[in-house]
């Protein structure tokens, strides 16, 4: 599935001309994006949220401000790391970015890797630098790229692979590789231009570290009878589910998982780690220390800070919220509604639109994840899905103030596509579940009824929008479906196809079809 969101703005006409060109003005901007990565620079943090890089000051440790965004990328932030006076970020598209720092609050792009589109790197996931070398994983590959000359970052060698890393770490002349359900992978570096394969570890890996003797993984799978073993005894497998990130600190250890948080110790002439304290129900994908407090990158839940001064019993001292990755939005008078996954639907007022407030969250008690939001008569209708039930697709229907009223089981799927969209016709209510097709649900007043389905095994619906008797349905395959509904069994009436790749957001203006053709 394709994201198409990664930051909401509220936005202005300043002018607009039928024909020419429309001009906007940003006037506000909510984060509400998961927080997937965090470092800092003194009492500098930064982070990345969603598709922005977001800049905090911490001089209040438990009152982090944003002093800054960097923004205009079209894709998450993977990874931070400060050296000196330069910042690198890494971006699941746009690849590994360096800024200038020397006034942090304001960054200043240096250079790129690649400087220039290339079929070898599509997406990047990790990278970790040495020196003026920076070791970067992502689909497919991993690469060493000389950084020594920001302006102008070389690629110094590459090695093809049969997925994306999840985790990278240099350490003593070894690359180690976290490879998901590729397994844990090595390969000896006696220099960055030179990658000899020493061999691979049979699991799924999420994440790796090198700290002196040891080698800490974190491991999604458990290990086999008589699996092959290529590391030796020296490593250690922290034992939570979805370990994402180990940082060491005179030797503690903090590290988190896709559900908790924890710290551990090393103690003398030991090589087994001792558990010290665990929080529960706190994702962490990242994390970072400064003068004893933890900064954690909490995925939905934010960025926190705990401190850390006696590791045995850390102390939450301030937290940011950020959320899920928003699927979509609607605006009822001045309330702005978000679908926003496992957190429900998020309503701000912008009656004021230089100041977007937070006013509630709901729906997150009724459905494990919430993809669309939509208002039709005087109620608010929220399309979502649980697994603990029969139908596991649901339509809740809410009050304007945010209270219950009624629940339509829409259908059961095997595997949830959470690109599903909502839209209301004068008879019916479309639902679309992506490569589980079209649900068509009769409305009688606002009441929703099961009606008709529609599948397709090759298409994978995203948009749709209904004009008297006609439903519109865009694809991820570049193909717009037009389909007769007003004539009892839904029938089609029209295609047609842009290209192999496109085909995401749909509006109708008039007599067009606007279309959000991807590339």
């Amino acid at each position: 599935m394709r994201r198409s969101i990664y930051l909401l703005a509220l936005l202005v006409f300043v002018g607009l001309s039928f024909g020419g060109q429309v001009h906007l003005q940003k006037i506000s901007r909510i984060d509400i994006n998961p927080t997937l990565a965090v470092d800092a620079d003194g009492q500098i943090v930064y982070a990345g949220v969603g598709g922005a890089l977001n800049i905090y000051n911490i001089y209040q440790k438990d009152f982090p401000q944003l002093m800054g965004t960097i923004e205009g990328h079209s894709s998450n932030v993977k990874a931070i790391a400060v050296q000196g006076m330069e910042l690198f970020v890494l971006w699941e598209k746009e690849g590994l970015e360096i800024y200038d720092i020397t006034d942090k609050y304001v960054p200043i792009f240096l250079g790129k890797f690649p400087q220039e589109t290339d079929e070898k790197f599509k997406s990047f996931t990790t990278f970790d630098l040495d020196g003026d070398v920076a070791y970067i994983g992502g689909k497919n590959f991993v690469a060493s790229v000389d950084v020594s000359q920001p302006l102008s970052p070389q690629l110094l060698n590459y090695a093809g692979l049969n997925g994306a890393p999840m985790k990278i770490d240099f350490h003593r002349n070894k690359l180690y590789i976290a490879a998901g359900k590729l397994g844990l992978g090595a390969m000896f570096v006696p220099n960055p231009r030179y990658f000899q394969f020493i061999g691979s570890q049979h699991g799924f890996y999420t994440t790796v570290k090198g700290y002196k003797s040891l080698i800490f993984y974190g491991r999604l799978d458990d290990p086999q009878p008589g699996e092959r073993t290529i590391f030796g005894k020296n490593l250690f497998s922290f034992p939570f589910k979805s370990p994402t990130v180990v940082k060491i600190v005179d030797d503690v250890i903090y590290a988190g998982g896709l559900t908790n948080f924890a710290i551990y110790t090393m103690p003398e002439n030991s090589s087994n780690p001792e558990f010290v304290w665990n929080l529960a129900d706190m994702p962490t994908l990242d994390c970072v220390l400064h003068d004893k407090i933890a900064y954690l990158a909490n995925s939905y839940k934010g960025l926190s800070a705990f401190d850390v001064s006696d590791i045995s019993s850390p102390v939450e001292i301030g937290r940011l919220a950020t959320y899920d990755v928003p699927r979509r939005a609607t605006v009822f008078e001045n309330k702005f509604f978000v679908a926003d996954g496992i957190e429900g639907v998020l309503e701000f007022d912008v009656s004021q639109p230089e100041f977007p407030e937070f006013v509630r969250s709901f729906g997150s008690d009724k459905l494990h994840t919430v993809w669309d939001v939509k208002f039709y008569g005087k109620d608010i209708y929220v399309l979502g899905a649980r697994d603990d039930f029969a139908s596991n697709i649901f339509i809740e229907r809410y009050d304007i103030d945010g209270n219950w009223v009624a629940e339509y089981p829409v259908a059961n799927v095997d595997n949830l596509d959470p690109i599903g969209e909502l839209a209301f016709g004068e008879n019916y209510c479309a639902i679309s579940l992506g490569r589980e097709g079209i649900v068509l649900m009769r409305n009688i007043d606002g009441v929703l009824e099961q009606g008709y389905s529609l599948r397709d095994a090759a298409v994978q619906f995203c948009d749709l929008e209904i004009r008297g008797g006609l439903l519109y349905a865009s694809d991820y395959h570049g193909g717009y479906h037009i389909y007769r509904i007003d004539e009892g069994m839904p029938y089609p009436v029209g295609f047609v196809q842009t290209s192999e790749d496109g085909g995401n957001g749909i509006a109708l203006r008039d007599k067009y079809l606007l279309a959000a053709d991807g590339p």
